[in-house]
C-alpha cells in the first residue's frame, strides 16, 4: 500500500498573504520570482505553486502545464 502524504495547499489571495508573509512579495512585484522549470518571471497571473524547501527557501512554478508536470515527475522519483 502506499504511504499518504499531507500537502499544503494555498489558493487565490491567500498566496500573496503566503508571499507576504514569507518575504517574497516585493521580489514578485519586482519580477525578482523565476519559475523553477523554466526560468519565466513570474507574476500575480502566472505564478502556480510554491514549494517550500526549508523555512526561509522556496521554488516557484509557473503556470506552464508542462512546468507542473516535470514538477510532478520529478517529486514522484
Amino acid at each position: 500500500m502506499k504511504k499518504k502524504e499531507t500537502i499544503a495547499a494555498v489558493l487565490g489571495e491567500d498566496i500573496l498573504k503566503l508571499l507576504i508573509a514569507i518575504n517574497k512579495y516585493d521580489s514578485l512585484l519586482e519580477g525578482k520570482l523565476l519559475c523553477y522549470k523554466c526560468g519565466k518571471q513570474l507574476d500575480e497571473n502566472n505564478l502556480f505553486v510554491i514549494i517550500p524547501k526549508t523555512k526561509t527557501e522556496f521554488e516557484f512554478i509557473c503556470n506552464n502545464p508542462g512546468c507542473f508536470e516535470s514538477f510532478v515527475k520529478s517529486e514522484k522519483t
